[in-house]
């Protein structure tokens, strides 16, 4: 029985070639792909393709036999590819994902050309933009597994208006020299010089990737902006100027980016020598990319929220997911209830609003607050006035960043502003006793691993490694305290560490001491009276998120249901509907809410996770995002990420 015979489906590609060597060998590959199992045939053609230009034939075969028959399996398996894909869609309407896969499928350059179009990226129909985007940006490598960079059908600029010019500076000896050099450089593109004293580089109307990367590198242009040269006035230099503008190809403005700025180069430099790998594993490392999201830089980005598993993760649906979870789109929050929901283990009602009361009770500022300072209405709360607290309104909307201008609070309108948020989120006194003060000086000049042990001892609960360096670092130089009336506080001005750390410090120290299991700290916990299923029935149409900054159950089933929508696609999103138009009871709610929980969690963390390997996979993107320009200081991306435990540096220390 022969290999013919025994073969039942397109092979292992990686054998292509001993059965390239024949006539019979191709036809019998060609009767395979023509069968119904169509196993392999994407990664035979593009085998085929890559035997077909002469490349990886293994030594002692007939090379030009095997590249010979592997052009003709090519021409088949694209006639296959076609048929069959027309066969599929037959009596079906294809949405954009059917059309690029089947673009890709057949490699089909025309098809592309028409998906593309040749209208600028920003002028395409927004029902499809943000979905075409995506999607080509997904697919970028199969697409260019047969679209070469410098097809000029595809990447191009329109250059019809646009020219470089420059002039000859007066008493400049070397003129003719560095138009020369210049004619030199240029002369394997279609761009042409002219002039003498002043010259000008004239571009064809359409221009390729490489042609134009070659003149702007010359020209010391930048593929961005506009007006002058980034040259200086060394006297080997030419000063060009543009005139007219021109346009990229709508695939090369989503492939192919010009130069990124210095600062942000540096900082992908510095996270790939640290070479690191996503941490993210459970709901914890959710909330604090949640809470990075939040932050300055990153806030003002929407490819830094999670993305949805719905309508192909387009960007209206991820900005509507960010709107749902954090309350605003440029000004988001993460609630103490949302905080509460992914810091649970499960939907047990009662342990989830202790967590939300933790939340609540370490909340730096309340989501209300940012409300008051930005409204132009008189408003009198916490026993403060209202000229009082408009005073307040008029320093933050001078300086709008909130950070800065807690930061600028002094004397007294620092006072108004801690009695005004203490009101708001109902947050007392929190501050260290006598025996906590004793405990933390005892860990001076002690390791990290001992103090996390130490610490999950006396607080009968765990922390991470991270935050026992912080407290190591807090207790370094001997007592971090400052005594005040009722107890002790952290000294910022007695610790040698920045503000955002020590923050994270005390949040999380006051998180450990909520959860202190002590029957002298339980004495003093607030007990949790209200019926938590009847709060559930405030959870009805018209809902809103409570805007006081407190925790609530039907705020945290609200979330629980955001969740799902976007993330978890659970039967339990339906059950949520239908008890907000008061079709099923709390109990059946709870019930659903309980069952799906986990799998909701692992879901939307799984698409933390996903992002965090896009951050990691094109980390000059995200860096990009995050800097406005070459001159203005680059947010620490990756230094963020890292301190709060979402990625790892694998760098292997030279010894």
């Amino acid at each position: 029985m022969s290999w013919a015979e025994l073969l039942k489906a397109l092979p292992d590609p990686v054998s292509l070639p001993g059965l390239l060597l024949n006539d019979e060998g191709l036809a019998h590959l060609i009767t395979q792909a023509e069968g119904e199992d169509k196993t392999n045939i994407l990664n035979t053609r593009k085998k085929a393709n890559e035997l077909k230009s002469g490349k990886n034939i293994p030594d002692g075969l007939d090379a030009e036999a095997v590249q010979a028959n592997a052009e003709k399996l090519v021409v088949k398996l694209n006639e296959i590819i076609r048929a069959a894909n027309k066969k599929s869609q037959e009596g079906k309407k294809a949405t954009l994902e059917d059309k690029l896969t089947q673009i890709i499928e057949e490699e089909d350059k025309s098809g592309l050309m028409e998906f593309v179009t040749t209208t600028p990226v920003r002028k395409w129909s927004n029902k499809v933009k943000d979905r075409k985007k995506k999607l080509l940006e997904d697919n970028k490598k199969a697409i260019l597994e047969f679209i070469e960079l410098d097809d000029t059908d595809l990447f191009y600029f329109n250059t019809s208006e646009f020219s470089l010019t420059a002039t000859k500076p007066t008493g400049d000896t070397n003129w003719e020299t560095k138009i020369n050099e210049l004619k030199s450089g240029i002369e394997n593109t279609e761009a042409t010089i002219s002039g003498e004293d002043t010259i000008t580089i004239e571009f064809p109307d359409v221009t390729s990737w490489p042609d134009m990367k070659t003149v702007l590198d010359i020209a010391q242009i930048r593929m961005t902006g506009k007006g002058k040269s980034k040259a200086t006035t060394q006297e080997n230099i030419l000063l060009f100027e543009k005139q007219g503008k021109f346009t990229k190809s709508p695939l090369l403005e989503l492939y192919v980016k010009g130069d990124a700025p210095k600062n942000v180069q540096d900082k992908v430099i510095d996270a790939d020598i640290k070479n690191y790998v996503n941490n993210v594993s459970d709901a914890s490392h959710a909330l604090s990319y949640l809470k990075c999201v939040s932050y300055k830089g990153l806030r003002k980005d929407i490819m830094f929220m999670p993305v949805p598993l719905i309508q192909g993760g387009s960007k209206k649906i991820t900005r509507d997911a960010k709107v749902q979870l954090l309350g605003s789109e440029l000004r988001p929050a993460v609630s103490a209830s949302l905080a509460g929901l992914l810091k649970s283990s499960n939907f047990d009602l009662s342990e989830l609003v202790k967590e939300g009361m933790v939340e609540t009770e370490t909340k730096y500022v309340s989501p209300r607050l940012r409300t008051i300072l930005e409204s132009d209405d008189d408003v009198a709360v916490a026993g403060l006035t209202a000229e009082q607290i408009a005073e307040l309104k008029t320093k933050f909307k001078k300086i709008k960043e909130l950070p800065l201008f807690i930061s600028r609070l002094k004397g007294t309108q620092k006072a108004n502003f801690d009695k005004l948020n203490n009101e708001l989120i109902g947050k007392k006194p929190n501050l260290f006793n006598e025996k906590e003060k004793e405990f933390f000086e005892s860990l001076k000049d002690t390791n990290p691993i001992t103090i996390k042990r130490k610490t999950n001892d006396f607080y009968k609960t765990q922390i991470d490694t991270r935050i026992a360096r912080l407290i190591g670092q807090a207790v370094s130089r001997g007592n971090p305290f400052t005594k005040v009336e009722g107890g002790y506080k952290f000294d910022h001005k007695k610790i040698p560490m920045e503000f955002d750390d020590l923050r994270d410090l005390v949040y999380e120290l006051k998180i450990l001491r909520q959860a202190l299991q002590s029957s002298e700290e339980q004495e003093d916990q607030e007990k949790i009276t209200l019926n938590l299923e009847d709060s559930l029935k405030t959870y009805t149409k018209g809902f809103k998120v409570n805007q006081s900054g407190s925790s609530n159950p039907a705020d945290m089933l609200h979330f629980l249901y955001v969740l799902d929508l976007y993330y978890g696609r659970t039967p339990f999103k339906s059950l949520a509907r239908k008890f907000k138009r008061g079709q099923v009871d709390s109990e059946e709610v709870l019930k659903a809410a309980k069952d799906n929980f986990s799998k909701i969690i692992e879901a939307f963390v799984g698409q933390v996770k996903t992002k965090i390997d896009d951050i990691l996979a094109d980390k000059e993107k995200y860096q990009r995002a995050l800097t406005i320009d070459k001159d203005s200081k680059a947010y620490k991306l990756f230094d963020t990420l890292e301190k709060k435990g979402l990625i790892q540096s694998s760098e292997v220390e030279e010894e």
